[in-house]
């Protein structure tokens, strides 16, 4: 399987509709305000779903070189996460998704900051 295929296949896919249902007057969408958050979000998916390998990839090591190596592999993912949570954020905020707005979604934020804090410390 090839993770960042799908991710692109699903934001083509959300882009595509949100177009269309611009294009038939069903939603008014301004893709030029979406593509900074889509941007974040697929790197976001990208580092997320690209580390996922094994530390010792096919070689031994010692235990400290394994211990940086996950190491590097845990602040991969906590990047990645950053860049999703702050692309959610911003994408929800700017399509005023459930009536939220960038003047009333900064609870949102701290909530992502905060799922990613705890994720951080349960690793």
């Amino acid at each position: 399987m090839r993770p960042g295929a799908i991710v692109a296949g699903v934001i083509l896919l959300g882009v595509g509709t949100a177009m269309l249902l611009d294009n038939t007057g069903m939603l008014r969408v301004q893709l030029n305000g979406l593509i900074a958050p889509l941007v974040l979000i697929t790197m976001g998916s990208l580092i997320v779903l690209g580390g996922r390998g094994s530390a010792r990839a096919g070689r031994e090591g010692t235990n400290q070189e394994d211990a940086c190596a996950r190491k590097r592999r845990r602040d991969r993912l906590t990047g990645g996460f950053w860049f999703l949570g702050v692309g959610v954020w911003l994408l929800v905020s700017k399509t005023h998704l459930f009536g939220l707005e960038f003047g009333n979604s900064w609870p949102l934020l701290i909530i992502i900051v905060g799922l990613i804090v705890m994720m951080r410390g349960a690793r």
